[in-house]
């Protein structure tokens, strides 16, 4: 009760924080260079771009591909009373926005750019999608959309992984690249990534470190924060769960003033003991409040220049984190952990858009402390990062441009370690990292625009250094490291409604300074010394795929196959009483992908939108040929699919999950390692929405309908059936 009392005058005092007038804007359509229309509400307007929210979310085009945007004199009509030509002209056009032809997409070449122009398979998350998934984390909306696998631990940690590369959680060896607003983070945990700012998550699938640097092998992950520029609106809610688990969130932004805008979010969230199926023995939730912010200011300085900063935190003391469920280690600590990034970004263009730039700097910290029952330390960890990049982009035509660039990178991990209250060797020494890439994306359309060509190249320079450490018995030193990596593709419009589309590229993975350089003693018991290799070179991979689209009236279709071959991972390795690290682990990949949405209303001439979607991924191999096994935490066969309804007042979501069989590694307490093999996800979400006035909208959502078992990590289960209710006040 007292947790459901806090969690109450937590959402009151957000509701008591925020109030602002708002205004809808007008309905308008938006004819593009290419023949497109799209109708909507246009929420922004400038010289550089202009966003309009429609029924599948809010996208924003450059203003060098509108022919003209005519508004009407009244606001955007309900969905009742539309023509219902104009009705099935508008959902054709946003059903491609929605499903990957049309809108517009930064991850795949550092710049806006639209959707259908690129040779390379992006997904796009929507805000709607996002807010009708369910989903408790960034991690949880991209397992749940395109079919990515993710390991979720119950304490809050979590990560995902794309085209059968195993999610790393809490490592710094990640094989794909996650960034927010197009710039990566060394945050090492998605859930502390504040989902309630997200706008949409891009999921560029295949190698990104051609335009991203170390990380991006699998792909990469764009996390798209809120840029309101319309007048202002926000939102106030509350949600209740079971098991005593609560949330209140506030959110407000736009333009209050003319040339400046912002976002502000805010959240607050607290978990709880659960019962885990099928004995419904409890277990271990956060057990604490959980918070979360973020703020952003944009200036418009002159019609061609602009400003933004952005400010984002995460902070959690106190929280338990649960033990080994198999070994009934109920409680064995508690943790705090905290993250803190802030972001500056100038831009600027001419008056013909021919010549486009930008510079940025962020920076921020990570850190994480391990307590025990007691109240004492046991280890902590400080990571902090600083990063400054400039880009450009020269159009020469439109059929052809250039985005080129420069990043310069810094990081730098101090650790620590306790014992009974009293400091002592960490597990590791402390290290820093330097970084200097530089890029540049072609992207060209020949032959009547039918073709579409880009090409990706970059190439990277590491400096790395294991610094010497307090406590700990080790050899400091620094080496060098670098990687030049490629991507090309091409896509081929074989009629009005295919299209055929290939590509080709490398990813790689930095390794960590204290694998290439200089020695250290654990000091856990063990007798072996720990070398680094100064032959160690970063993990490579190559990925080929191909594909076909295909794009009708109220149906979208996309099928790729693709190849991916690990060269040269890192592996530990031990000789006599030296362990050390070795590019030993050669793997390979390859399966088939694939997504589709029918609008079944459109189909049946019904007034109320009704959408099927399903999306896949099968791997048909993923097979470690050094070690000659499977892949550890990857299913070889994962699908969404689900059925959306909207109406004027209600909508209504039913998804459906599977993830079939993987096998994982597991460390009993005090026992040898095993190999377990871990069962079938089948997971049924519901999501419904009601619109009780326009400023009043509730919501109930059943999380695990069918009461399964779920293990991301085998010994870690998360909760079962959770129902959410929540209420929301719009202004």
């Amino acid at each position: 009760m007292l947790k459901g009392v806090k969690g109450a005058v937590a959402g009151v005092i957000m509701v008591l924080a925020v109030a602002v007038w708002s205004a809808d804007g007008c309905a308008a359509k938006l004819y593009l260079r290419d023949g497109k229309v799209l109708t909507g509400t246009v929420t922004s307007s400038d010289t550089d771009f202009v966003t309009l929210s429609t029924d599948f979310g809010r996208f924003t085009v450059p203003r060098n591909k509108v022919e003209r945007l005519v508004y009407n004199e009244v606001p955007a009509q309900d969905e009742g009373e539309e023509d219902p030509v104009d009705r099935a002209e508008r959902l054709y056009k946003e059903s491609r926005i929605a499903n990957g032809l049309d809108g517009t997409v930064v991850t795949a070449n550092r710049g806006e750019c639209m959707l259908s122009d690129l040779p390379v398979v992006v997904d796009i998350i929507t805000r709607k999608d996002i807010e009708k998934t369910n989903a408790k984390n960034v991690a949880d909306a991209i397992a749940r959309n395109c079919g990515a696998d993710i390991i979720s631990y119950p304490e809050g940690l979590s990560d995902v992984g794309i085209r059968g590369f195993a999610p790393n959680p809490g490592s710094n060896m990640r094989r794909t690249a996650v960034l927010v607003d197009g710039r990566k983070i060394l945050t090492t945990n998605l859930s502390t990534i504040l989902i309630d700012d997200v706008e949409r998550i891009e999921v560029l699938k295949g190698p990104a470190s051609y335009l991203y640097g170390s990380g991006g092998m699998g792909g990469a992950i764009n996390i798209v924060t809120k840029h309101s520029r319309e007048k202002v609106k926000g939102e106030v809610g509350y949600e209740f769960r079971t098991f005593m688990a609560w949330k209140g969130f506030a959110d407000i932004g736009g333009s209050a003033f003319p040339g400046t805008d912002y976002d502000l979010t805010l959240l607050a969230f607290e978990e709880a003991q659960y019962p885990v199926p099928p004995a419904n023995r409890l277990w271990l939730g956060n057990s604490c409040t959980n918070y979360n912010g973020a703020y952003r200011s944009g200036f418009k300085l002159t019609d061609n220049h602009r400003i933004d900063w952005r400010v984002d935190m995460f902070l959690a003391q106190d929280m338990n984190y649960a033990g080994d469920f198999e070994n009934k280690v109920q409680d064995p600590g508690k943790k705090d952990m905290s993250r803190l990034t802030y972001d500056v970004i100038y831009g600027g263009k001419t008056e013909t858009d021919e010549h486009m730039w930008q510079a940025r700097f962020y920076g921020g910290n990570n850190v994480s402390a391990y307590k025990s029952q007691a109240g004492y330390k046991t280890n902590d960890s400080r990571t902090d990062y600083m990063n400054i990049s400039a880009q450009d982009r020269e159009r020469f035509s439109d059929h052809h441009e250039v985005v080129f660039g420069a990043d310069y990178n810094w990081d730098k991990t101090v650790n620590g370690r306790c014992a009974n209250g009293a400091n002592t060797a960490p597990l590791a020494p402390d290290s820093e990292k330097f970084n200097f890439g530089v890029f540049a994306c072609d992207r060209l359309r020949v032959m009547d625009e039918r073709l579409m060509l880009t090409l990706g190249i970059r190439y990277d320079g590491y400096k790395l250094d294991a610094l010497s450490t307090d406590f700990l018995k080790n050899s400091p030193g620094e080496e060098y490291s670098s990687s030049f990596d490629p991507r090309v593709a091409a896509a081929w419009r074989v009629s009005d409604i295919a299209q055929v589309h290939a590509s080709a590229g490398t990813g790689f993975v930095v390794p960590e300074p204290y694998q290439k350089i200089g020695s250290f003693t654990p000091p856990t018991g063990d007798t072996r010394a720990v070398h680094g290799n100064i032959d160690l070179l970063p993990e490579k991979n190559v990925v080929y795929d191909a594909g076909v689209t295909f794009n009708m009236p109220a149906v979208y279709a996309d099928i790729s196959y693709f190849y991916s071959f690990l060269n040269g991972g890192i592996e530990k390795t031990t000789t006599g009483a030296t362990l050390t690290y070795q590019n030993a682990v050669n793997a390979e990949a390859y399966g088939i992908e694939g997504k589709a949405t029918v609008v079944l209303s459109d189909i049946w001439g019904w007034s109320k939108t009704v959408r099927a979607y399903a999306n896949f991924t099968w791997l048909l191999k993923n097979w470690d040929i050094t070690n000659q096994r499977d892949v550890y935490n990857v299913g070889k066969f994962k699908a969404n699919c689900g059925v959306d309804f909207e109406g004027k007042r209600m909508n209504l979501r039913c998804n459906y999950r599977f993830v079939g069989d993987r096998r994982d590694l597991y460390q009993p307490l005090n026992e040898p390692a095993q190999v377990k093999q871990v069962g079938n996800l089948n997971i049924v979400d519901v999501n419904f929405n009601y619109k009780i006035v326009e400023w009043l909208h509730a919501s109930i959502k059943i999380d695990n309908l069918l009461n399964q078992r779920v293990e991301d990590k085998y010994g870690y289960p998360l909760p079962g059936t959770v129902v959410f209710g929540g209420i929301a006040l719009k202004f």
